[in-house]
């Protein structure tokens, strides 16, 4: 899971984050790659920082789109 955790790393910092801020965190992506996710949500959400995590289901995996809410605004 250290892939997601740095990729979601690497969005808080190009969101220009501060160290402190929380999350509310959307991951997207197919039903083997979310049940993976599952099993670390703790450790993800620990490691970034995110009050909430939530998992949407897709039919392909071509695209990546993160989403990360800052003071209840979605930035994707």
């Amino acid at each position: 899971m250290r892939e997601v955790i740095r990729a979601v790393q690497n969005d808080r910092k190009m969101a220009d984050l501060q160290v402190d801020d929380r999350i509310h965190l959307q991951l997207q992506s197919n039903a083997d790659l979310a049940e993976a996710i599952k099993k670390y949500v703790k450790e993800i959400s620990d490691e970034t920082l995110a009050s909430s995590l939530e998992f949407k289901l897709k039919e392909s995996t071509k695209a990546t789109t993160s989403t990360v809410k800052i003071d209840g605004h979605e930035l994707i």
